[in-house]
């Protein structure tokens, strides 16, 4: 069984993540605009985000959902894990 854990990420150097399945070349136009930029891709799926150097960004890992557990009560105790997880 695993404990939720919340893991923190910086940006340095800015960057662009793409999602999974995004296609690079959605993105080409954009790139050369933004100037230099790390490009990562993302495991989960979504849209391009582009991360500066002065976020924070967060991911999270918690056990499934109880059977029978409401989708409010999971969303409850994944940001109870993240607010522990802040509290230093």
């Amino acid at each position: 069984r695993t404990e939720p854990t919340v893991r923190l990420y910086r940006w340095a150097p800015t960057g662009l993540s793409l999602g999974r399945f995004q296609p690079r070349e959605e993105i080409e136009p954009l790139r050369a605009a933004l100037g230099p930029h790390e490009l990562v891709r993302r495991s989960t799926g979504g849209r391009a985000i582009w991360h500066d150097e002065h976020e924070l960004t967060f991911s999270y890992v918690v056990p499934a959902p109880a059977r029978g557990e409401s989708v409010l009560a999971s969303f409850e105790r994944v940001h109870r894990a993240i607010l522990e997880s802040l509290e230093v």
